[in-house]
């Protein structure tokens, strides 16, 4: 205005929300920093110490850097107005919020669970700015829900400051916003956090609830720490809150992943005799996990039939934990007796179960029967990358020429309903010229992937480090040379199935030199499996097929692909042993 020019109606627009950001924290008193995102503006500028221009923010002096910001997925949808506090002092009076109205506030409710069930924690702080463009004022309701989706990408930065910012204006969490938090603390095994949070639930007048201790039990499992949760459970029945069945189930699954089966034996005859408490479908799965896991499955079994007996339907998963996903060998009569009960069960067969007996079938050197299971998922629309990569990675091991052209018309099919291939299905179709050393044929197809748009990640590098280790000589350099190309863009994390392949293409010690050089780690996603009855097999099914014929063991190369690799198609060409 001072320069003579227009004010066009997006400025006119932006002044408005401005105002509305102004009403958050227009009587706040004490020092207070307000930093106020205006996206779509075509300008960065920033604004010091002067109560001029920004003397509506308040009427004192303010440090205000106005920035250009965008959260939007698409370009063209620029947020309006974006508003963050950051109180730094006591302020003596809490800005008052009666002026807004609280109309359809359940329909943005209803939208924060959307995003939340989603773990989108960007959407819903853009949909919470959104209602206070509209005039709408967050309750506490509001307030857990977006605490509450912090907790898949475990934010608990983010969610402490919104806790923060809730009790600035004048929102007192109640017991469901501190159960959210002891949630978050509970994803990391954090048990000491979540303590912390008990006790700022009790100075704050609240009574802890049954949910709570059912979290403070999640910690407890998560962090491994199974001598806590027997005394967990003590002080809440001696609070008066009597445990329910997942609670309980929280105990049993501790104990069936430490594998200390009689406490997890104990414990289902705890809740059924001393506490009066059902079991339930969860309660057995935990159960039969854990005795599958020791390798104990007439154990299993026995559990699966008093399930049975007790009148409840077991679901698919219970169903899977019987016939394996492949990471560790089973029986072909196990697999064959509990693959054709879950079919003839009649009972929703979801994706990961799917998948699970695909490996069953396929670790049991069944490429038949596991394209068979593909097929059914295929028709019912629930077909993912996961397992098409492993039914490409089966086909194309154990059928040759013929058994790579029926995996790629299954890739072909695939994409035509919609699921575009991954890294993984690349390399699946990759896996015979990895396994026999083609180097050469793994970079081609490599190439054509990320000339179709899809990078390379930690699984396709993996596959090409070993397609040099198998090479006739070894590729060493060359594997070198393109794993830090690769690392140093900074896109592809270091998981253990990595290193291990770079420790067969270049040698143990050169590996090693390499993790310092590159200041490289091993991330706990990319850790394998405990170990467990035998070694890690997959389309095997005895142990010495990870060893020569000789009784020496094979390279880490041939370990890696081997579990994958029937010995009929093993190549000619001897491995040697580094």
């Amino acid at each position: 205005q001072g320069r003579g020019l227009p004010i066009t109606p997006a400025m006119e627009r932006r002044r408005i929300r401005a105002e509305h950001a102004a009403s958050w924290c227009g009587r706040l008193r004490g020092a207070v920093t307000v930093t106020a995102f205006i996206a779509g503006a075509r300008f960065v500028a920033v604004i010091g110490r002067v109560p001029g221009p920004i003397a509506w923010l308040g009427g004192s002096t303010w440090q205000c850097p106005v920035l250009r910001r965008s959260r939007a997925k698409n370009l063209r949808n620029w947020r309006s107005a974006r508003l963050a506090l950051d109180v730094e002092a006591e302020t003596s009076a809490p800005p008052r919020m009666e002026e807004f109205a609280q109309d359809d506030s359940d329909v943005y409710l209803a939208r924060l669970e959307e995003f939340a069930a989603r773990g989108e924690v960007d959407a819903m702080e853009d949909l919470l700015y959104d209602m206070v463009d509209e005039g709408e004022m967050p309750g506490v309701a509001h307030y857990n829900v977006l605490i509450r989706g912090c907790a898949p990408v475990k934010n608990f930065d983010k969610a402490e400051r919104w806790l923060f910012r809730m009790k600035a204006l004048a929102v007192e969490p109640d017991i469901h916003t501190f159960n959210a938090l002891i949630g978050i603390v509970a994803t990391n095994g954090d048990l000491e956090g979540a303590e912390r949070w008990l006790k700022q639930i009790q100075d704050a007048g609240l009574q802890p609830s049954l949910e709570t201790f059912r979290l403070l039990l999640n910690a407890a499992r998560v962090g491994r720490q199974t001598m806590a949760m027997e005394a967990w459970i003590e002080r809440m029945m001696e609070g008066g809150i009597t445990p329910d069945v997942a609670c309980i189930n929280e105990v049993i699954g501790a104990f069936a992943e430490a594998k200390r089966m009689r406490k997890v034996e104990e414990w289902l005859a705890i809740m059924q005799q001393t506490l009066r408490i059902t079991p339930d479908v969860e309660s057995y799965n935990l159960a039969i996990g854990g005795y599958a896991e020791t390798g104990d499955l007439s154990q299993a079994e026995r559990l699966m039939q008093e399930m049975l007996d007790a009148g409840l339907q077991p679901d698919a998963r219970s169903y899977t934990l019987l016939t394996g996903d492949g990471s560790y060998g089973r029986d072909l009569a196990v697999v064959k007796t509990w693959s054709e009960r879950l079919k003839t069960s009649g009972v929703d067969v979801d994706a990961s179960s799917y998948r699970a007996v695909i490996g069953a079938w396929a670790a049991a050197g069944h490429a038949d029967e596991a394209e068979d299971w593909f097929a059914r998922m295929v028709k019912e629309g629930k077909a993912t990358t996961e397992a098409l990569a492993l039914i490409v990675d089966t086909l194309v091991l154990s059928g040759g020429a013929e058994g790579f052209e029926t995996a790629q018309a299954w890739v072909d099919e695939v994409r035509t309903a919609g699921v575009e291939p991954t890294p993984a299905v690349y390399a699946a179709l990759a896996s015979a010229d990895v396994f026999r050393g083609d180097f050469e044929q793994v970079e081609a197809r490599l190439q054509q992937m990320e000339a179709e748009g899809v990078e390379m990640d930690a699984d396709s590098l993996a596959a090409l480090l070993l397609s040099y280790a198998n090479a006739e000589p070894p590729q060493s350099q060359l594997a070198e040379q393109v794993f830090k190309q690769q690392m140093l863009r900074g896109r592809i994390r270091a998981s253990r199935q990595l290193m291990e392949a770079l420790r067969a293409a270049v040698g143990g010690s050169r590996c090693l030199s390499l993790r310092r050089e590159l200041k490289l780690f091993t991330s706990p996603q990319g850790e394998a499996a405990a170990p467990g009855p035998g070694p890690r097999r997959g389309l095997n099914t005895a142990v010495d097929e990870l060893y020569g014929k000789d009784g020496k063991p094979l390279s880490y190369a041939r370990k890696q692909w081997a579990h994958l690799r029937p010995t009929s198609a093993l190549p000619e060409k001897p491995f040697q042993w580094e």
